[in-house]
C-alpha cells in the first residue's frame, strides 16, 4: 500500500462510495487492487514498490444507515517481506443531511479491530473508536458554470485508542489520541474522467502527551469504466508537518525522496 496515511484516505472515499450503494440491494462489496512505487530508479537500493488490496463489504442497515468493514493487506514487491495483514475496521455512518442549500453533514464512527499479532501482542491494541462529521458543499448552487462539476469536502475525526500498555514492546511510544483533517477536492466534467485531490492534517498524542504532527496528500486523475469498474492513477506524498529542524515546513505536493506514484483499479459487485 502507497502510504498508511494515504490508505486511510482511499479508505474514507471507498467508505463513502459504498454508503451511496443502490437502494434495492443491502449487501455492497467494493475491492480495490493497489500497485505503487517510490520515485528512485528500480535499480537503486532505496527503490520500493507494493502492491494492496482493500475488500469493504457494506450492508444498508435502514435507509439511511450503513455498516461497512475494511479488510486490506499488503505486499513488499521489492523484497523478501511477508504479506502484511492489516486490522479489520468497522464503520456505521449515516446518509448526508441538509442543513441548508448548500451544504449538508454525514455523521459516522469506526472501529479497529485488532485481529493482528502485530497489534496484540506488539503493541498491546485493545481497541481504538473513530466518530467523524462529514461536511460536503454543493458549489452548484452557485449557479457558476465553472463550478457545476466542482465537489468539496471537509471531514473531522477524533480517534481514541486503548491499549494494554503505553509503549510497545519494539520501545515505540504508542498513540492514545489523534485529531485528523480531512478537505477532499474533485472536479468530474463527464460521466467518465474525473480528477480528485486530497489533504489529510493528522496530530497524534502518545499516552504521555508528546505530540507528532504529520501529513498526507494525494492526487488522482479517475477513470469510470462503468458502474462496476474504475482506474485511478495518481501521486501521494505524506511525512512529518515539520522539516528535522523543526521550523520549517515539510509539507509539499511533490518531493522527490517521499512521493509515490500509484495505479489502482476498483470494482464493485
Amino acid at each position: 500500500m502507497g502510504a498508511r496515511a494515504l490508505g486511510l484516505v482511499l479508505c474514507l472515499s471507498v467508505f463513502a462510495d459504498a454508503a451511496t450503494a443502490s437502494e434495492d440491494s443491502k449487501w455492497r462489496t467494493s475491492a480495490t487492487l493497489e500497485l505503487g512505487s517510490n520515485l528512485y530508479s528500480s535499480g537503486s537500493s532505496d527503490y520500493s514498490a507494493s502492491s494492496s488490496l482493500v475488500l469493504i463489504p457494506t450492508w444498508r442497515w435502514t435507509p439511511d444507515w450503513t455498516v461497512a468493514m475494511s479488510l486490506s493487506a499488503a505486499k513488499d514487491l521489492t523484497g523478501f517481506r511477508d504479506l502484511v495483514l492489516y486490522d479489520p475496521s468497522l464503520r456505521i455512518s449515516r446518509s448526508a443531511v441538509s442543513l441548508n442549500p448548500f451544504f449538508s453533514v454525514s455523521p459516522a464512527v469506526g472501529m479497529i479491530l485488532p485481529a493482528t499479532s502485530r497489534s496484540r501482542e506488539r503493541e498491546g491494541l485493545i481497541t481504538a473508536v473513530r466518530p467523524a462529521l462529514r461536511l460536503s458543499a454543493d458549489l452548484s448552487r452557485l449557479k457558476k458554470p465553472v463550478l457545476r462539476d466542482v465537489s468539496l469536502m471537509y471531514e473531522v475525526a477524533v480517534s481514541r485508542a486503548f491499549h494494554q500498555y503505553t509503549t510497545s514492546t519494539t520501545g515505540s511510544v504508542n498513540t492514545a489520541w489523534k485529531l485528523s483533517n480531512l478537505v477532499s477536492l474533485g472536479y468530474a466534467p463527464g460521466e467518465r474522467w474525473s480528477f480528485s485531490a486530497d489533504f489529510m492534517r493528522n496530530t497524534g498524542w502518545s499516552y504521555q502527551g508528546g505530540a507528532r504532527h504529520s501529513f498526507s496528500l494525494g492526487e488522482s486523475v479517475n477513470y469510470q469504466f462503468n458502474r462496476a469498474l474504475s482506474l485511478a492513477v495518481g501521486l501521494t506524498n505524506d511525512g512529518d508537518v515539520l522539516r528535522a529542524n523543526g521550523l520549517n515546513s515539510n509539507i509539499a505536493i511533490f518531493d522527490s525522496t517521499s512521493s509515490r506514484v500509484f495505479t489502482s483499479f476498483t470494482v464493485i459487485f
